[in-house]
């Protein structure tokens, strides 16, 4: 995960987004549409996280037991995550 901190040390909202991301990433419920914008929200600013989550989505779809309707909207995600470079 790539390392965002400010100069108090605290997380800044990169990386928080990033743990969103992550944790919606093994959802299939309303968080998988939310992970997803979010995805494409900070994906945008970052480009190390673009990277880092391309990555990710891509394992995720190698997940057989991943509902095809969520996997559906990663794979529009990952589409547009790799549009932005």
């Amino acid at each position: 995960m790539p390392e965002h901190h400010n100069l108090t040390g605290e997380t800044d909202v990169l990386s928080m987004a990033h743990c969103a991301i992550r944790y919606c990433l093994g959802r299939s419920s309303y968080a998988v549409i939310e992970g997803a914008q979010w995805a494409l929200r900070y994906g945008k600013q970052d480009a190390q996280l673009r990277i880092q989550l391309c990555r990710e989505i891509e394992e995720e779809l190698l997940r057989p037991s991943m509902m095809e309707m969520d996997a559906q909207i990663w794979r529009d995600t990952l589409h547009q995550l790799r549009r932005m470079f």
